[in-house]
């Protein structure tokens, strides 16, 4: 995930705690509506539901962005799946050839060693990406 993505999840996890945290104080303030002044009781339900409104409505502007990301990275994951499959492929091609005598123990080595780097890498990758989603 790049610094950009990072931020805009950052971003988008403050406006859902943000949210939560009004829905929070406007229960809260339902709780004590008998015992506050009606006045008093609207001008803060007031306050608690316009601010409530705004964060959900930026939550809202954030939704195609976020829809956005998603796809982004659901195609980069299936690419990276791809990939790996093609390496786990190639290894065991690779193990099959030195079975069968192709190659000798230092080339199987030297080509398994790098397949298994490769394969390392890629599931490093798709697990990132794979948290991301």
């Amino acid at each position: 995930m790049d610094e950009k993505e990072a931020v805009s999840l950052d971003a988008l996890n403050d406006l859902l705690k943000e949210r939560q945290r009004y829905e929070e104080w406007l229960a809260a303030l339902e709780d004590l509506r008998a015992s506050t002044p009606d006045s008093v009781y609207q001008r803060v339900q007031g306050d608690y539901q316009t601010r409530l409104r705004e964060v959900s409505g930026k939550l809202a502007e954030r939704a195609g962005e976020l829809r956005e990301n998603i796809d982004v990275l659901t195609v980069r994951l299936e690419e990276i799946s791809r990939q790996e499959k093609q390496q786990r492929e190639a290894r065991q091609e690779a193990e099959l050839r030195a079975a069968v005598g192709e190659y000798t123990d230092k080339q199987w080595k030297e080509i398994g060693g790098a397949v298994d780097k490769e394969l390392a890498r890629l599931v490093k990758e798709k697990n990132a990406v794979d948290t991301s989603v």
